[in-house]
């Protein structure tokens, strides 16, 4: 790594976002919004405006939107208070993806092409603005500011993609870029390196990586305390994947400081943040975010204020929630506890969908005291197979399936020993994964 880029880089990111010629405009806009949906005594109000006008959007510029709502029956008139938002048609994946791009699109206005394989793997392609990157940075940062966090505070982030040299510093967003795949022996060599000069104040990335990576600590205390990283580090940001309470516990305990943990769609129409609780606060500034009662539970229901290249509006996000917690008809909070993402489940042998979060998380399984990482598989209805990464050997006499609670479950389990997690292309590690 290049130290002097990384002096030099993290001086000039004192200067802040706001004032940055080619994002300030947008940063400070999305502060404001923030800020005024906070002090509105009208949040409703403030709300309908939104959603009325990128509905009005969409259906003069996305021929989707204009004929998915005349073979629905709707139309804007409809649209006169608040409370007329539920006669808005909710969206699915499959209408969007039924057509082409184009048809779903405005390509008149700046766009990039994005994708997202969501809860249940299929994937989805669409285009968003430049501008929506600016807008996630200005509500993260928000969040992440109760932790302290400031632009020119560097943290450390694992990304799903190999690094050059393994770490690299990123001037752009003031970071510190670690491969997943990269030897934690390195990073923490990298980490000492950068402590000697500037301190590395945070950590960002995947709960089972940042687990991981917390498990190597614990075991290589020497190397962890040479590297002053406990002397520095000031809080933790969980991206993406559902936070294992377990595995969130130990790595506040070994790193001695709180995890944030993020809900958001590549999609840019929801976003939540879980400060330490289990519980997801809403940003309703950010887009409206609703639930609908379905079958399989409460769906989050999505509409972003200004997807002008691709408009989601009550879109179902397919992602079931649970306590959900509404102030004046407007949705405040919600866990995932044991809901999650509604593709990850398994089937017992009476076709009953066993969510995986539940499965999982929500049973003490004495088998997480013996390993790292658990996942799943199913082969058929009413079987599937548990792997599983051990950090500390099993004692002869004792098999890993007597330290896993089955009760009440009609599925008959397989355990499979394995040296390392199954990962996605982007370094995620799936709870449900394909059969092998």
């Amino acid at each position: 790594m290049n130290i002097f880029k990384l002096i030099i880089g993290k001086s000039l990111n004192y200067l802040p976002y706001a004032l940055i010629p080619s994002i300030g405009k947008v940063y400070n806009m999305h502060r404001k919004n923030i800020r005024d949906y906070d002090k509105s005594t009208n949040k409703k109000e403030w709300i309908f405006k939104r959603t009325y006008d990128i509905v009005e959007y969409a259906i003069n510029n996305i021929p989707f939107y204009k004929e998915f709502y005349k073979a629905k029956g709707f139309d804007i008139s409809q649209l006169k208070s608040f409370d007329d938002i539920k006669k808005i048609p909710i969206v699915k994946k499959s209408d969007l993806s039924a057509v082409t791009l184009e048809q779903r699109s405005n390509t008149k206005t700046a766009h990039y092409l994005a994708n997202t394989g969501g809860s249940t793997g299929s994937p989805f392609t669409f285009y968003r603005t430049p501008d929506q990157r600016i807008k996630e940075m200005t509500y993260y940062h928000h969040s992440w500011s109760s932790l302290g966090y400031k632009k020119h505070k560097l943290r450390l982030q694992f990304v799903g993609r190999q690094e050059k040299n393994g770490c690299t510093y990123d001037f752009a967003r003031n970071q510190i870029r670690a491969s997943v795949y990269e030897p934690f022996e390195n990073v923490i060599k990298e980490i000492t390196k950068i402590n000697k000069i500037c301190s590395l104040e945070y950590i960002q990335g995947y709960p089972s990586v940042i687990y991981e990576f917390a498990l190597f600590c614990k075991e290589h205390n020497k190397e962890y305390k040479k590297s002053g990283l406990g002397r520095t580090i000031k809080g933790i940001f969980l991206n993406s994947e559902y936070p294992n309470p377990i595995f969130r516990k130990f790595i506040e305990e070994v790193f001695g400081v709180k995890t944030i943990a993020s809900y958001g769609l590549s999609e840019g129409c929801s976003l939540a943040f879980d400060l330490s609780s289990g519980i997801y606060n809403v940003e309703q500034s950010y887009g409206y975010t609703e639930v609908q009662k379905e079958d399989d539970g409460l769906h989050l229901i999505a509409t972003s204020f200004d997807s002008f290249a691709a408009p989601f509006i009550r879109y179902d996000t397919n992602d079931i929630v649970e306590d959900v917690i509404c102030k004046d008809g407007i949705l405040e909070s919600y866990t995932m506890n044991s809901g999650g993402r509604s593709g990850q489940y398994i089937l017992d042998k009476h076709g009953k969908r066993i969510s995986l979060t539940g499965l999982i998380f929500g049973k003490h399984h004495k088998l997480f005291d013996y390993c790292s990482q658990m996942q799943i598989s199913q082969s058929g209805q009413g079987k599937a197979t548990i792997y599983y990464v051990l950090k500390t050997l099993l004692p002869k006499e004792i098999k890993p399936e007597e330290l896993f609670d089955n009760e009440g479950l009609d599925i008959t389990f397989v355990f499979k020993e394995l040296e390392e997690p199954i990962k996605t292309m982007s370094g995620k590690t799936p709870l449900l994964i394909k059969e092998f």
